[in-house]
């Protein structure tokens, strides 16, 4: 039996895969092997697919990163490739390329389950179960503000929110901001509100301030276009009700509301302007030789003008 798990839900993956080795019972304990792609070699791998358990009558392989081992895309479709009838392997494989024949096999021939991010409101509806799960107690605005804090990755919130939960059962915006560390794209919202309301100074400290914490400039740039995508999408759907822009979207109260306070003195038309000059920026870096750090400092300071 193969199984595989695709996706960068790092949450997800490993959530399967605990309940995977639940319903295999203690047995799989002892019968369990982990290998890691980019630290073996096919032959070794070979070997260990054909091996058997001597403390178990099952084994279960997991294998992170299979396409990173040479020769493994075509091992395991050649006919050479024979899993023992008491074995189970995992092939956990975060990104697949979608137009080579691995992943077209391990969809067809596979039980292939992909794990994708959730959208900001799935996310905000998980934080409220998870923490009434644990005895705790947070209110769907907070769930919000911590979903923007600290971004969508769903394994850091998990970790983030055992923290709040032992802390205090009832989370609010106070230990929120006490207890974790506010992400790049969270403060990338401050920027453009910094700049928006005219303030290019504060916008370009903050600029400062996320480069001298090592964060490149590409980064900078997405997540500046990510940011600009959720005020558009706002700008583009005023004239619906909130809960039919929550619906559309898939953002969170709590990131609409920012993006309404933000885009205050924004028209749609101005807005795709700075879209425009953004993606030009974005092309210019790769195919001219463009200081992108001192290009993105100039494009801040053009938002206020």
């Amino acid at each position: 039996m193969m199984i595989t798990l695709t996706g960068v839900n790092a949450y997800l993956v490993d959530k399967d895969l605990a309940s995977l080795k639940a319903k295999l019972g203690p047995e799989s304990d002892l019968g369990t092997t982990r290998i890691i792609g980019l630290e073996t070699s096919l032959e070794d791998v070979t070997l260990e697919l054909n091996s058997y358990s001597l403390f178990s009558k099952l084994r279960l392989i997991i294998i992170y990163g299979g396409s990173k081992i040479k020769g493994f895309d075509e091992y395991i479709q050649s006919s050479d490739f024979d899993l023992p009838a008491s074995t189970i392997l995992v092939l956990v494989e975060p990104s697949l390329d979608k137009r080579k024949g691995y992943f077209k096999f391990l969809q067809k021939n596979t039980d292939f389950r992909q794990f994708n991010k959730l959208s900001q409101l799935e996310l905000v509806k998980w934080i409220s179960s998870y923490v009434i799960k644990n005895d705790g107690d947070i209110s769907t605005s907070d769930a919000g503000y911590l979903v923007e804090r600290l971004g969508d990755d769903q394994l850091l919130l998990a970790q983030e929110l055992d923290k709040l939960i032992l802390y205090s059962k009832n989370i609010n915006r106070k230990s929120i901001d006490e207890l974790t560390e506010q992400s790049p794209s969270s403060t990338i919202f401050e920027l453009l509100d910094a700049a928006f309301s005219l303030n290019p100074k504060k916008a370009l400290r903050i600029y400062n301030e996320q480069r001298l914490l090592k964060v490149e400039p590409e980064q900078i740039l997405a997540m500046l276009s990510w940011q600009l995508n959720t005020l558009a999408i706002y700008l583009s759907s005023k004239k619906l009700t909130s809960s039919q822009i929550l619906s559309k979207s898939g953002l969170s109260p709590y990131t609409i509301n920012r993006a309404r306070q933000v885009a205050t003195n924004l028209t749609l038309s101005n807005l795709k302007s700075f879209v425009r000059e953004l993606a030009n920026l974005d092309l210019a870096s790769k195919t001219v030789n463009l200081d992108l750090d001192e290009g993105l400092k100039n494009f801040i300071a053009s938002l206020s003008i």
